[in-house]
């Protein structure tokens, strides 16, 4: 079994943070999301595992070379 940080799973992480975002700002406004503190609290928290996967990409990436992280996300071609 992979290791949950290998970078297939940092990319998993990464987008199933962003769809978890787009499904709480749905059908939101500027102004309701200003007011709705739950839901500012789990974009946020979204964000931040967003962040910490792309951290993890980005040591990956100085130890293995940019071309092996773009052919596990599909990204070479």
């Amino acid at each position: 079994m992979p290791s949950r940080h290998d970078a297939a799973a940092s990319f998993a992480d990464i987008l199933e943070n962003v769809e978890r975002i787009e499904g709480y700002l749905a059908g939101l406004d500027r102004e309701a999301f200003r007011r709705d503190a739950l839901r500012r609290d789990a974009v946020e928290r979204c964000l931040e595992r967003i962040c910490e996967a792309a951290y993890r990409l980005q040591m990956r990436s100085k130890a293995y070379g940019r071309s092996q992280i773009a052919a596990l996300a599909g990204l070479d071609h």
